[in-house]
């Protein structure tokens, strides 16, 4: 009986001591789990907090300057300003409104009533819109009773014009629209540019209404034969315009000249 007992008492010693190994303590296992997820709640905290950093930069208070710029320019110095010229700025807007890329005709009587000390932006307003024949500023003309030409050179478009209507037509210049002769390459122009190398010449009444005609091998004479040089082609001059090869149909146009006949 006593041998029984006690070796029933070594069994239940035994599958005790089994038992601890098999099973361990449960806080123990909890413990652990909670560790692991602690630590994957702070790397995911981490990565979201990476992730809407990269996703919403800081803005640098100068590019905040720049953005609350008003037609900006730069000063020289690499910074932006939000200063601006009004005699420059608005340079485009001008020619949007006021130029085009061809002459307007207008009567006489139009140019009549106009008054001495009149602006040039209210002249032209008053006149309409007509070409600046290819510039941004600076020039601008208009056909008036159909075979004359007015034309105008201005530096700023508040400047005032100190003629009246009546001095202004006495400056008209005689198209001659009857010169022009495309088939034969002629056309009758005015110049409005001069230059040793190339002329800008208009000529609202012909295919060539605004041209660069390059002078640089051509023959240059006066109306009456005589010879004459590069030098002797001024601003506002009325010219015949004889030229040969292509045409380059931009705008302005470009052509080369055999001769030059000044009028």
């Amino acid at each position: 009986m006593k041998k029984f007992i006690s070796t029933i008492l070594c069994l239940m010693f035994v599958l005790s001591l089994c038992g601890c190994k098999s099973n361990p303590p449960q806080e123990s296992s909890y413990l652990y789990v909670e560790t692991v997820e602690v630590s994957s709640k702070e790397e995911s905290s981490k990565i979201e907090n990476s992730s809407s950093k990269k996703e919403k930069p800081e803005k640098s208070q100068e590019s905040s300057e720049i953005k609350g710029a008003a037609s900006p320019y730069c000063e020289g110095n690499g910074v932006v300003s939000s200063k601006y010229d009004n005699s420059t700025a608005t340079v485009r807007d001008e020619k949007e409104k006021l130029y085009g890329t061809v002459a307007a005709h207008i009567s006489s009587d139009k140019v009549k009533a106009l008054q001495s000390g009149m602006t040039y932006r209210m002249i032209f307003d008053a006149l309409g819109k007509s070409s600046s024949a290819g510039h941004w500023t600076g020039y601008y003309e208009y056909v008036v009773d159909d075979d004359n030409l007015l034309m105008f050179y201005y530096e700023n478009l508040d400047d005032v014009c100190n003629m009246s209507g009546e001095q202004l037509l006495e400056t008209l210049i005689p198209l001659n629209s009857h010169l022009n002769d495309s088939k034969n390459g002629t056309f009758y122009g005015v110049v409005i540019e001069p230059d040793n190398i190339q002329l800008l010449v208009t000529s609202p009444l012909s295919n060539h209404s605004c041209t660069f005609v390059s002078i640089k091998n051509a023959k240059i004479s006066f109306a009456d034969g005589t010879n004459a040089t590069t030098s002797d082609i001024k601003k506002a001059q009325a010219v015949i315009v004889k030229y040969e090869g292509l045409v380059f149909s931009t705008y302005p146009g470009k052509m080369t000249a055999v001769e030059i006949i000044i009028q």
